[in-house]
């Protein structure tokens, strides 16, 4: 098992379907798999392979999720370091993970620099935008004709992701999670891709959560177009979410939206809140779920909410009467929170 496959057999099937977006760049089923594939042949060449560290410092961004996806071919272990931590906590998370390569977006790399003589087991380091002295760039290593590469297979057991949770009184905390427990996961609860354009995904909580990586694979696999914020910003999300049809949506901590989980045939004038709908938010999702729902309980007769802690929580929202009749619609979105308040909420109820 390799949850490389959540990619490779899609793109096997419906190449040409679209299938992620960051900024203007706009990748096919194809067209991302190829890059995979190119990558992963550049860090063969580098000497990673099976049971190698990739580390990666960066926010959301389409580098991030090939490297992933190339990371797991190799049959390595990504390493997705936390890209908010302080600087004392970035050289502990490096430090204490062993990486053997990492991955710097422009952004970090003047924390990067301070702490590279520190860290000997790093025999490789990658910038994703630019080209430094001394330095390997992201995209001279995905050059040339792409070629398929093998996927590793795995038992399982072995490690997928590190990941580091940050904590006010010590040092970061290390979560380790397997290859088996991400296969598990994603195919005991996504169906697969089947070649429709569905809606999309928005994920503008961090790719270094263990939620957002469960994000992006569960979209890529089920055929849902992944559409990526680098940071959350309210303005663009809305313009995201009319123009890309944004149906799902994985936000920071803090940050809620009600948004349709049903695919196709959504009117974003008129969301129908019978449907599913999903509230992006981590840790602090159940809590924004109930005072988004405050202000529906007069008009609704019954209301359901069920949490994973850390993944997301879904709320099920059942309008009175018939199905064909009494059906309530929300008319607005809600306005992002302000250091972890709601702020406003506003929408118009209104019988369709």
């Amino acid at each position: 098992m390799n949850t490389s496959w959540f990619l490779s057999i899609p793109a096997a099937m419906f190449p040409d379907q679209e299938i992620l977006v960051f900024g203007g760049t706009r990748l096919t089923y194809s067209q991302l798999h190829n890059r995979v594939n190119s990558l992963t042949r550049g860090l063969r060449s580098l000497g990673l392979g099976r049971g190698s560290r990739i580390g990666m410092l960066q926010h959301n961004c389409n580098q991030y999720v090939e490297a992933y996806f190339a990371t797991s071919k190799l049959g390595g272990t990504f390493v997705a370091l936390n890209s908010r931590a302080k600087l004392d906590e970035i050289k502990h998370m490096i430090t204490a993970s062993h990486v053997d390569a990492l991955i710097v977006g422009d952004r970090y790399w003047g924390l990067a620099r301070s702490v590279r003589p520190d860290i000997p087991s790093a025999r490789h380091w990658i910038a994703v935008e630019s080209g430094l002295d001394g330095v390997l760039c992201f995209d001279n290593l995905t050059v040339g004709a792409p070629c398929d590469q093998v996927d590793e297979e795995m038992n399982g057991d072995e490690i997928s992701t590190l990941t580091y949770l940050c904590g006010a009184t010590s040092a970061p905390k290390s979560e380790v999670l397997s290859y088996r427990y991400f296969v598990e996961h994603i195919l005991g609860r996504t169906e697969p891709a089947d070649g429709v354009s569905w809606t999309a995904t928005l994920l503008a909580g961090p790719l270094w959560q263990t939620a957002g990586i469960i994000t992006m694979m569960s979209s890529i696999y089920g055929g849902r177009k992944l559409v990526l914020m680098p940071r959350f910003d309210a303005q663009e999300r809305l313009r995201l979410a009319l123009h890309e049809r944004v149906a799902n949506a994985f936000l920071p901590v803090g940050v809620g939206v009600i948004v349709s989980d049903m695919a196709g045939r959504i009117s974003y004038s008129t969301l129908d809140v019978r449907k599913l709908a999903r509230l992006g938010g981590a840790n602090h999702a159940g809590m924004l779920a109930s005072s988004i729902l405050a202000g529906l309980r007069s008009n609704l007769k019954e209301i359901e909410s069920s949490g994973k802690p850390r993944v997301e929580s879904t709320v099920r929202v059942a309008s009175g009467g018939k199905a064909e009749e009494g059906c309530l619609a929300l008319r607005s979105i809600l306005v992002p929170s302000v250091q972890g308040k709601v702020v406003t909420l506003a929408y118009n109820l209104q019988h369709l």
